[in-house]
């Protein structure tokens, strides 16, 4: 519980709202802009195919996001400019580079099966606040700024203008200007970038600036505000944080989004609501239900909903509820005596930890809209964390770490045959993607050492679970 309050207040100190010319953001999450130097003696350069070796480790940028693509299928993996895609077998099988006058300042990549986000990232050594992916509004219109788009063949299929906000103690009475002269009036950029930005179709951006959301056209070049909370959120100054969009969930039409908005000024960010959005608008959803998270797999919507009970009884009561695409109509899933959070979504199920002794793993089916549970047996352990949850052979299977005395431990639970076995590999955890979503694979880092040091990799494979 405490690793969870600490990523929480981690991801609160950096969220940024930049909504108008008086808001700027000082701060970004790096990416790298040239080849890692310390990379491992048996890593292959990044501009040479590496030996046909199954066993080989990938070079990997410092805080480099690799991608699963293709359902599984591939791995996107960047180091500096290039991205190289590895298959399940752990080959290369497709190199990308960007060229590096196209990679700004502390740039990402946003990466989806065909197409390359390059994003702009602040640059401190040029101009005031120079290159940050931003939404700017100018001549009436918003246009995005600072970035490139490219296909996995490595072809440039639209760059962006670039923005240069203006400097405050020069008296401008603009926000900025964009590299073809136009002034903006009005902007925001994307906080921690790769984590808002979210393919809908090669063709389909869903940007979230926080207090707006946007939808990207890549074929006409349009940049639309669906949602605008920018207004209302002024006045809280930096509290602003604590409202406004949490997460995206991308709906499985490839047209739109789910996304969970704190919009209770009361309870900040203690609940927010559901609402819907594509190129046309937003909705509010449930007619404004309030919920503690949302989650989204597979077609289906879970949200978490928790009463305080009264003195002398259980503090908390946790309310499941959950829709689908094709009905949404709100329906109770369960309801349980603790306090409940939601973990992971993905391989068509939803899981969620009950954070009360014993503590206790379900799994959510998202086709048949059941619940499984399982109570981990390991000694000694206060600190769980689920990784991923799959059938093997008509068998449910829990995947998670423990974390007993600093030391992290990796663990496999098969339902059928009730036995519970600890993995003697190591899984690369970065950004909770290293298992791709049929999870029979997994990422490994380079080198295979302590939790404590795993943001320090400089290489990366694809293993198999044994």
């Amino acid at each position: 519980m405490l690793k969870k309050i600490a990523f929480i207040g981690l991801c609160l100190c950096l969220i940024i709202c930049a909504g108008g010319c008086n808001q700027r953001s000082t701060t970004s999450e790096s990416n790298t802009s040239a080849p890692s130097s310390s990379q491992p003696s048996d890593l292959p350069s990044a501009e040479t195919p590496p030996p046909e070796d199954s066993d080989t480790f990938y070079p990997i940028g410092p805080n480099a996001a690799y991608k699963w693509l293709d359902g599984g299928k591939l791995l996107a993996v960047p180091d500096g400019g290039t991205i190289q895609y590895i298959d399940l077998d752990n080959r290369l099988v497709n190199t990308v580079v960007i060229p590096p006058d196209k990679l700004i300042g502390n740039y990402q990549f946003s990466i989806s099966d065909n197409r390359i986000f390059v994003i702009g990232g602040y640059d401190d050594s040029g101009p005031y606040n120079a290159g940050n992916l931003s939404m700017c509004f100018t001549d009436g219109e918003w246009v995005l700024a600072n970035g490139s788009i490219w296909d996995d063949k490595g072809n440039l299929l639209r760059e962006f203008l670039q923005f240069q906000e203006a400097d405050p103690d020069t008296g401008a009475d603009h926000c900025g200007s964009l590299s073809d002269g136009r002034i903006v009036q009005n902007w925001e950029d994307v906080s921690i970038p790769e984590w808002r930005v979210y393919w809908l179709s090669d063709d389909l951006i869903v940007l979230n600036g926080h207090s707006r959301l946007f939808f990207y056209r890549l074929s006409t070049d349009t940049l639309t505000l669906v949602d605008d909370m920018s207004d209302w959120m002024q006045k809280y100054g930096k509290m602003q944080a604590y409202y406004g969009i949490a997460n995206v969930m991308p709906a499985g039409n490839g047209i739109g989004c789910y996304y969970f908005a704190h919009k209770n000024e009361e309870k900040s960010n203690a609940v927010g609501t559901v609402l819907y959005a594509d190129e046309t608008g937003a909705r509010e959803l449930f007619g404004g239900q309030e919920f503690s998270s949302a989650v989204y797999e597979n077609g289906m919507l879970v949200m978490i909903d928790r009463i305080d009970n009264p003195a002398g009884t259980q503090t908390e009561t946790t309310r499941l509820w959950y829709a689908t695409d094709g009905d949404l109509t709100i329906r109770e899933l369960a309801s349980w005596d603790g306090s409940y959070t939601l973990e992971r979504s993905a391989n068509g199920y939803i899981s969620l930890i009950e954070w009360n002794e014993p503590y206790r793993f379900y799994a959510i089916d998202t086709v048949s809209a059941s619940v499984s549970s399982y109570v981990p047996q390991i000694e000694n352990c206060n600190q769980y964390e689920i990784l991923g949850v799959r059938k093997n052979g008509g068998s449910l299977q829990y995947i998670y770490t423990t974390f007993i005395d600093g030391e992290t431990g990796y663990y496999l639970y098969d339902t059928q045959t009730d036995t519970n076995r600890e993995m003697t590999e190591k899984p690369y955890l970065f950004r909770d993607e290293a298992f791709h979503e049929p999870v029979t694979h997994f990422v490994e880092r380079y080198p295979n050492e302590s939790y404590d040091d795993m943001f320090n990799t400089t290489g990366v494979r694809i293993r198999e679970i044994e």
